[in-house]
This record gives structure tokens, sequence and C-alpha cells, in this order.
């Protein structure tokens, strides 16, 4: 509790490393600010915010603690590739149909059972897929199939991932 937003990442890993409930800092790009986190957890971030976790690697019988500070930076891109005249079977879970290509990419992006976007013609909506695997299509769908790659640097090393999804 207490303030948890900063102007400058100085600040606030000062605070955290003395609060027992801080497991971390966030930098949000579009709010500018450092906020004070309680989770250790790392999770995808769809709007680039960088993270930096606590980690306590030693503590004395007088309550004076070492603190390492681990920088974790994660980017992920995605590319979307076109298919004419192929579809994705099965819908993913929950809401599955957008009126526009660039609501059902954010969405699909963020989903972990989507497989890509199908444009039914019939329809006209751009519905999220589970399937993986492109089927030819009897009324002439189009479908975006999503290359995910992602970068994450810990420290001074960093790690790239590529994985087509």
């Amino acid at each position: 509790s207490g303030k948890h937003k900063y102007n400058n990442l100085h600040k606030a890993a000062y605070e955290c490393f003395h609060r027992k409930d801080c497991g971390g800092i966030t930098y949000e790009p579009h709010g500018r600010k450092y906020t004070l986190r309680k989770g250790t957890k790392l999770r995808r971030s769809p709007s680039g915010e960088v993270s930096w976790t606590k980690k306590v690697v030693s503590a004395t019988s007088t309550g004076s603690r070492r603190v390492v500070r681990r920088r974790i930076v994660r980017r992920v891109r995605v590319t979307w590739r076109q298919h004419n005249g192929v579809y994705l079977a099965g819908y993913c879970s929950g809401k599955h149909k957008y009126n526009n290509l660039h609501r059902a990419a954010k969405a699909c992006f963020r989903r972990k059972d989507c497989g890509g976007i199908t444009f039914e013609r019939k329809s006209r909506k751009y519905t999220l897929r589970k399937g993986r695997k492109l089927r030819r299509s009897p009324s002439g769908e189009v479908t975006w199939t999503k290359q995910v790659i992602s970068a994450t640097s810990t420290g001074g090393r960093r790690v790239v991932r590529r994985r087509i999804v």
C-alpha cells in the first residue's frame, strides 16, 4: 500500500528495496511511470511494458538484506500472413467474431488458443480459429496466420526466440 507510482527508476527501486510487499517494478510507457508490483511472475505485455524483478539473495538475523536487481525486457512482435481460398478449423472459446481485422488480430494475439483468423464471406465477420492447419475453402474464405517473434534480454544477455504459430 502507499505510493506506488514514480517518475524515475532510481526512486522506484529505492522504495521497492525497502518494502517487503514489493516484488518488482514495471515501466508503463503509456503513463510514463514506474510502478511497484507485488508479484514476481513475468507475463507477456501487449503494450510493451518493461519490468524489473527483485530477488533477495541473502538475509541476516538483524534484518538487513542484499538485493540483486535483474532487468528482464521482453518484446513481442507479431506478423500476419494472408492465405486466400483457405480456412482454419474450429472457433476459439469465448468471443470469436469481429467486425474488423484489426480488432480480431489484437484479440487473437492475446489468446493462447488462437491459431489465426478466417474471414467468412457469408457473415462478413473475422473469426478467431483454433486450428493451425490450412484447409481448402469451398466458399473462398481468406485466412491470416500469425508468426510470433519474441526477444528477451536478461541483464546484458539477449535471447531471441522465433516461433511460427
